[in-house]
């Protein structure tokens, strides 16, 4: 399940003020991002599109609470009645929507961009022949027609849609290796295993629209963050720089990686890459801030990232590989211990289940100085725990759990399962070790946060981490795991709990 769905489930569906039906029909909803999307049945992953009804948009939306029921008026003033008998389900459904609701108001302001573009399936599709389609770009969704949409027919003529939180690499450079017969094209992937080519009628309205995209993904990786943290008053240095194969679902393709002390920045070429501003030909970026490193049985790395994807490289020898496991994780651990040492609170989320395969919806880890909370979006409930009281973290079966005390001496446990479980643990594990380290320095006390200098753009992590010891010593037990990864891996870099992967 992707991690930035927020709810979803049954209900029934009324159709009220703006509406020429006021029937009632059971559908099948998904709260994602600033989109509900209903279906007849529950959709199959790749044929979404057959199941959908509808859709609303949520910026300029309203929503207000009745019994057993909500009303939700969009901004085009068409109300749906979403009810269910279970009063639980409908305070989780005012929540998850409150949620979104709120992170919509910043894309009130800002105006659609549409119009035609000639589009082609690249990589992962069945097709791959050029067609002409009306796009329409806006929240978290990039949608096509067959021509031009009726804003009160939503879905007439729709074709299909990008989710703009998928997207995996957004390339503006034309490159002959990618076989297009028309210019002025972007290359868009989705989730490491899907290419789409959208071709513009001149450079300015390619320009337009590659600017367009691009600024609603920065939007919606500020508004809808998996990871809750800002690093802007931190300068990105690089740390490391070099080329490896990348091996995703199309085979195996050589990039230019440029690790540095925020990110893992991917170009297609070493030429693409300028040092004074990592330059605008960028393929992808992979924040190291939630991302767990694995060295996986094949001699390549895995790199686990927030949203659930797994990144495989690998470069020429074993010893190099070796190198950019030390440096990745040295990296990671320094810019932990730097945020820890600024009392930096940092938030995880995933769209968890159980260990029994419960859905549990959208959780948010967030783990301070003093205690960690999970936070669970569909019942609105908050579980604190202090640092002093977990027994142990681990990752087992693909399920990260925590273990701890409940004062009565009684162990309790969380328990959470998802596509981004391993970097939930690595991370969280890493922001215990730097704890237990800072309390070790100051003889067990956890001193006042060290002070940012002026929050000037020039003051580094790096400097931070210049002044920051290896990190040893735990006095929080987090089990070394050395089982096999459900993906093939056979090391977390989480296993000696600090020290490098």
């Amino acid at each position: 399940m992707s991690q930035n769905i927020l709810a979803s489930g049954w209900l029934d569906k009324t159709g009220g003020a703006g509406h020429g039906h006021k029937n009632t029909r059971r559908r099948w909803f998904v709260l994602k991002g600033l989109t509900l999307l209903y279906y007849g049945d529950k959709p199959t992953e790749g044929k979404e599109i057959d199941a959908l009804k509808g859709m609303v948009y949520l910026p300029g939306s309203k929503l207000t609470t009745q019994e057993h029921s909500l009303s939700l008026v969009s901004a085009a003033k068409r109300e749906i009645i979403l009810s269910t008998p279970n009063e639980a389900d409908v305070k989780s459904w005012e929540a998850a929507l409150q949620f979104s609701l709120k992170r919509a108001e910043v894309f009130q302001t800002l105006t659609p961009t549409e119009g035609s573009l000639l589009k082609r399936g690249g990589k992962g599709h069945k097709f791959q022949n050029w067609k002409k389609r009306h796009f329409v770009l806006k929240g978290n969704t990039l949608l096509y027609y067959e021509k031009a949409a009726n804003e009160a027919k939503e879905i007439q003529g729709l074709k299909g849609w990008i989710d703009l939180t998928e997207i995996t690499q957004l390339v503006k450079t034309e490159d002959p290796e990618d076989g297009c017969d028309k210019p002025h094209y972007i290359k868009i992937v989705v989730n490491n295993d899907k290419e789409y080519f959208l071709a513009a009628s001149s450079a300015e309205e390619k320009a337009k629209w590659f600017k367009a995209i691009r600024k609603q993904m920065r939007f919606l990786s500020e508004e809808f963050q998996l990871i809750g943290l800002s690093l802007k008053d931190y300068e990105e240095v690089p740390v490391r720089t070099g080329a490896m194969t990348r091996r995703t679902n199309f085979g195996l393709e050589k990039f230019f990686f440029v690790l540095t002390t925020l990110n893992i920045r991917i170009y297609k070429t070493e030429k693409d890459y300028v040092p004074t501003d990592f330059g605008k030909r960028l393929v992808g970026v992979i924040p190291l801030l939630g991302a767990a490193v694995q060295e996986t049985i094949d001699n390549f790395m895995a790199v686990n990232d927030m949203k659930g994807h797994s990144h495989f490289f690998t470069t020429e020898s074993p010893v190099q590989n070796a190198e950019w496991l030390t440096e990745m994780g040295d990296t990671r651990a320094k810019l932990i211990e730097a945020l820890v040492r600024r009392d930096c609170s940092i938030s995880l989320s995933s769209n968890a289940f159980d260990a029994k395969n419960n859905p549990l919806g959208f959780v948010t880890v967030t783990i301070k100085r003093e205690c960690l909370s999970v936070f669970y979006l569909k019942n609105s409930a908050t579980i604190e725990i202090p640092l002093s009281m977990i027994m142990r973290i681990q990752f087992q079966d693909g399920t990260f759990i925590i273990l701890f005390d409940d004062g009565k001496k009684k162990e309790k446990r969380v328990e959470l399962r998802a596509t981004n479980s391993i970097a939930l643990y690595d991370t969280t594990s890493r922001v215990i070790t730097a704890v237990a380290t800072l309390m070790k320095e100051h003889n067990g006390e956890i001193p006042p946060p060290s002070p940012r200098k002026n929050k000037s753009p020039r003051h580094t992590v790096a400097e931070d981490a210049d002044q920051i010891k290896s990190v040893v010593g735990n006095k929080l037990e987090v089990p070394k795991t050395r089982k096999k990864a459900s993906d093939g891996s056979k090391r977390s870099s989480a296993d000696d709990s600090g020290s490098s992967s």
